[in-house]
C-alpha cells in the first residue's frame, strides 16, 4: 500500500480541506472509496477497539489489497482542514461533493467513487448522496442516521443529553486537545456543539439543513443497519430506506451488539460489504442484486438473516395488547400492571398514578438497593403472562397512551423488554435468596415523547385533561421466547445505570400523571406479530400473512392452560408417592430396620425416612426433570427415564458375601429415595401438560 499525506483539496468557497490518500500496489487506475468524519485523521494508528470507536474507517489495507483506493479526509473544521465545524451543516454538504469531483479527476482514479466507514462517516454518505455529484456511483450506509434532531439530539422532543455530551467532549474536543490530537488551531474543534444544540430545542430551518434529503438521491444504496443501535442510527437508516425512490436500493438489518468489530473483520466484509462496490465500481456480476431487496435478522433467535419482499413487512399482524392495572406478579414496580388481549371494561377514572420525582430514585429513575440497581422498582411496568409460544415482533411499534398531567408538560420515556422466563426452582432461589436481584430481562426498543411535542409546533397540555397520544417505539424484530414476558415501562425519566450513553435531560420536572386504562381510555401497545412455522403444527391460532387477516387468538399470545391445576398435580404427586413408600416399607417387607450403629430405635429411623422420602425428593426430582425438559424437551423423559432405572437397578437391597446390615440399610435408602423422586416427578409434570 503506498501513502500519500496531506492532500490539500481547496473546495468552491475557498477553503482548503486536508485528506491522505492510500493506493494499491501496481499502476492503476483505481475506483476510489472516500471516508470523511470530524474524527481526526491522523488518529488511525490507534487500534479499532470499543476505547477508539471513533476509529471506524474499516481496514484500510483490506481495502487497497482488494483493488481500492482510499481518501480519509479530515471534516471542514476538524483535524487539519480548514474552516468551521458547524454539525453537518451545508458547507460540509458541498465539500464532499467538491471531493468527490477531486477524486475522480485524480490520475489514479477510474473515475467511480464511493464511501466508506460507519457512524458519523456513514451519515457523511447520506449527505453526500442528497448532494448527487456526478461520480459518486454507489452508497453503501453503515450504522447511519437520516435525522440529526429526530434521530440523535431530541428524541420526541426529549434531549438526548448523554450520547451528545459524550460524543462532543470524547470524540471532538478533548480528542483534539488533552487527547493529543493536533489541531490546527487553539482549542482544536472550537464550535459549541452544547450550545448549537440546546439553543434549539425545537425542529426548525437550522435542522431542516442538517436532514437528510433522501428524496434527492439517484444511486444504489446499500443499507447496512443493527437493530440494537436504539437511539442513534437505526430509527433514520430503516426510515431513509423506505424513502429511497432508486429501484436499485438494498437493506439488510443485523443482530447482535458487534457492529464495529464486525467492520473490520475481513470475512464480514467479504460477505456483506464488499460485494456490493465489487458490483457497482468494477462491474462484477456477483448476484449482489438478486433477490428481494430486505434480508433481515431476528434478534435473540440465533437465526441467519431471512429473506424478506419489503420493509416494513406487510404480513406482519397487529396484535393489540391493553394497559391494565390487574397486577401480573411479574416484577418489582410502582405498580406491577398487566398487560391484557382483551379491552378494558371499567368506569372511567381508572387510572395508575405516577409522581415525580420519586424519592428512592437514585441514579436517574433507577432506584438502587444493597448496591444492587433496581431499573423497574421506580417507575411504571405492564406484563404479559409468560407467553405460550415463541412470538416473533417485526416490524414498527405504537404505543397510545391516554394521559393526564397536572403540568403543562411532562415526558413519557418507553421501553419494551424481554422478562427472561425462569426455571420455577431457580425462581424460587432468588426470591428467598437474592431477594433485591431484579428477575433477568433484556432491553428490546425504546420510544421518547414530549407531550408538549405531540404536535409541531409544539403546545402545552391543559392540566387535568386526559390527552391521547402516539407514542412512537422504535423499530425491531426480536424473537420473545416461550416462556419468557413482553414488559412495557413507563417513566418520566431513564438513567445512565440502565441506558448508558442514552440516556436523557430530566429537567425540573415535579408533579403527577395519571395513566388512564378504561373503557373510554383504552390504553394500549400495537405490536407487529409475525407468524411462526411451529404454530400451525401445535394446533394454535396462526398469524395470517397478510395484514386484513384475523388476529391470532388469546391463547396464542399469553394462554396459559394448566396453570389452575399446578397445586392440584403438586398435592396428587406427593400423595402418590407417600402411597409408594409406605407400601416399599410395609407390604414389600423391606422393613428398613435401622441398625444398631446408628444409635437411634428403628421404629423412629423407619419414620423420619418415610417422612423425608415423601417430600425431600420428590421436589428435588421434580426440579430436575423440569430442567431437563426445558433444556432438552425431546429428550427429557428418556433420560430421566435411564437414570431412574439404572438407580433404581443399583439400589436394590441383596444378600451377598460382605454386604453388612448397614450397606443394606443404605442400598435400600437409596432405592426409596430414588422411587420418591421419579414418581411425583412424573404425576407433577404430566398434569401440569394436561
Amino acid at each position: 500500500m503506498r501513502t500519500i499525506k496531506d492532500e490539500w483539496i481547496t473546495v468552491s468557497d475557498g477553503v482548503r480541506i486536508c485528506a491522505d490518500v492510500y493506493l494499491p500496489e501496481g499502476d492503476g487506475p483505481f475506483p476510489a472509496l472516500y471516508a470523511v468524519a470530524p474524527y481526526q485523521k491522523d488518529l488511525l494508528h490507534l487500534p479499532a477497539v470499543s476505547m477508539f470507536r471513533f476509529i471506524e474507517t474499516g481496514p484500510l489495507d483490506y481495502w487497497t489489497g482488494h483493488g481500492y483506493a482510499v481518501v480519509v479526509g479530515d471534516q471542514r473544521g476538524t483535524g487539519r482542514s480548514e474552516g468551521q465545524f458547524e454539525l453537518f451543516g451545508p458547507a460540509e454538504q458541498r465539500d464532499f461533493y467538491d471531493t468527490i469531483e477531486w477524486i475522480a479527476s485524480r490520475p489514479w482514479s477510474t473515475g467511480k467513487v464511493s464511501m466508506i466507514g460507519e457512524s458519523a462517516y456513514s451519515v457523511n454518505q447520506w449527505l453526500a448522496a442528497a448532494q448527487r455529484p456526478p461520480h459518486l456511483t454507489c452508497a453503501l450506509i453503515y450504522s447511519g442516521f437520516t435525522d440529526l434532531y429526530h434521530d440523535a439530539v431530541y428524541h420526541g422532543g426529549v434531549y438526548s443529553m448523554g450520547f451528545l455530551n459524550f460524543w462532543s467532549t470524547d470524540h471532538l474536543r478533548a480528542s483534539a486537545t488533552i487527547g493529543g490530537g493536533t489541531p490546527p488551531r487553539p482549542g482544536g474543534v472550537t464550535a459549541d456543539l452544547i450550545g448549537m444544540t440546546l439553543d434549539r430545542p425545537v425542529f426548525d430551518d437550522w435542522w431542516e439543513q442538517r436532514a437528510v434529503k433522501v428524496e434527492d438521491i439517484d444511486v444504489p444504496v446499500l443499507n447496512i443497519a443493527w437493530w440494537y443501535s436504539v437511539g442513534l442510527h437505526l430509527r433514520g437508516q430503516l426510515d431513509g430506506y423506505e424513502r429511497l425512490r432508486d429501484p436499485d436500493k438494498r437493506l439488510v438489518v443485523l443482530a447482535g451488539t458487534d457492529s464495529h468489530e464486525s467492520y473490520y473483520r475481513p470475512d464480514f466484509l467479504d460477505a456483506h460489504i464488499r460485494p456490493w462496490y465489487d458490483h457497482w465500481l468494477k462491474g462484477v456480476d456477483n448476484g449482489v442484486m438478486d433477490g428481494p431487496a430486505v434480508r433481515i435478522q431476528v434478534a435473540n433467535s440465533g437465526r441467519r438473516p431471512r429473506e424478506e419482499s419489503e420493509w416494513p413487512p406487510r404480513r406482519a399482524v397487529p396484535i393489540t395488547l391493553y394497559l391494565d392495572p390487574e397486577p401480573a406478579h411479574a416484577v418489582p414496580s410502582l405498580n406491577d400492571g398487566s398487560l391484557a388481549t382483551t379491552p378494558p371494561t371499567g368506569p372511567a377514572g381508572t387510572a395508575t398514578v405516577y409522581d415525580y420525582p420519586n424519592p428512592e430514585w437514585t441514579v436517574g429513575t433507577t432506584v438502587i438497593t444493597d448496591g444492587i440497581p433496581q431499573p423497574t422498582r421506580g417507575v411504571l411496568t405492564f406484563t404479559t403472562a409468560p407467553l405460550e409460544h415463541d412470538t416473533e415482533v417485526t416490524g414498527k411499534i405504537t404505543l397510545v397512551l391516554y394521559a393526564e398531567s397536572d403540568q403543562t408538560d411532562t415526558d413519557f420515556h418507553v421501553k419494551l423488554s424481554e422478562q427472561k422466563a425462569v426455571p420455577k426452582l431457580k425462581q424460587t432461589l432468588m426470591r428467598r435468596i437474592a431477594k433485591n436481584v431484579p428477575p433477568p430481562s433484556a432491553t428490546v426498543t425504546r420510544g421518547w415523547l414530549k407531550a408538549s411535542h405531540r404536535t409541531h409546533p409544539p403546545q402545552p397540555i391543559e392540566p387535568g385533561t386526559v390527552v391521547r397520544y402516539e407514542i412512537e417505539v422504535w423499530p425491531t424484530s426480536y424473537l420473545f421466547p416461550k416462556g419468557s414476558r413482553i414488559r412495557l415501562e413507563i417513566a418520566g425519566g431513564d438513567s445512565a445505570v440502565a441506558d448508558g450513553l442514552f440516556h436523557h435531560y430530566y429537567g425540573h420536572k415535579a408533579g403527577r400523571d395519571l395513566i388512564h386504562h378504561d373503557a373510554d381510555h383504552p390504553s394500549h401497545l400495537v405490536l407487529p406479530v409475525i407468524r411462526q412455522p411451529a404454530d400451525s403444527d401445535n394446533g394454535a391460532s396462526t398469524v395470517a400473512t397478510t395484514s386484513s387477516s384475523p388476529r391470532p387468538s388469546v391463547r396464542h399470545l399469553t394462554g396459559t392452560p394448566g396453570r389452575a391445576a399446578r397445586p392440584a398435580a403438586i398435592g396428587i404427586g406427593l400423595l402418590a408417592n407417600l402411597v409408594y413408600v409406605l407400601v416399599l416399607t410395609g407390604v414389600a417387607g423391606y422393613g428398613l430396620k435401622a441398625p444398631a450403629a446408628f444409635g437411634r430405635p428403628a421404629q423412629t429411623v423407619q419414620i423420619g425416612v418415610v417422612i423425608a422420602a415423601s417430600v425431600v425428593p420428590a421436589l428435588l426430582g421434580w426440579g430436575l426433570l423440569e430442567l431437563l425438559e426445558r433444556f432438552a424437551p425431546r429428550r427429557a423423559t428418556l433420560i430421566w427415564s435411564t437414570l431412574a432405572t439404572l438407580l433404581l437397578v443399583g439400589g436394590l437391597p441383596y444378600n451377598g458375601a460382605g454386604v453388612t446390615a448397614t450397606d443394606q440399610f443404605l442400598l435400600a435408602l437409596m432405592h426409596l429415595v430414588v422411587g420418591a423422586a421419579v414418581i411425583p416427578a412424573f404425576v407433577i409434570t404430566s398434569l401440569r401438560r394436561s
